[in-house]
């Protein structure tokens, strides 16, 4: 019913924006190119390099964008009162 715009005006970072998006600063965060971006969410490339999930998630962990607590929008309370 939502996609990813209702959480990103919740102040949480999206994945796919050319500048700001996750996918868009792997390299930038893991020092590496992965084979797709989703990669560094996919449990066969986690195995075989978890090191790259884990140099994401201590970046990630240190990011201001992560660090503030998300406020809901309209649109969560909407989906609320439809629930």
């Amino acid at each position: 019913m939502t996609g990813a715009g209702i959480s990103v005006s919740a102040g949480i970072p999206d994945f796919r924006s050319p500048d700001t998006g996750i996918y868009s600063r792997i390299r930038e965060i893991c020092g590496k190119d992965l084979p797709t971006p989703e990669s560094l969410f996919d449990l066969k490339y986690f195995l075989k390099y978890p090191e790259v999930y884990y140099a994401y998630r201590k970046v990630r962990f240190s990011d201001p964008d992560y660090l503030r607590k998300p406020a809901p929008t309209y649109g969560h309370y909407f989906i609320k009162l439809l629930e």
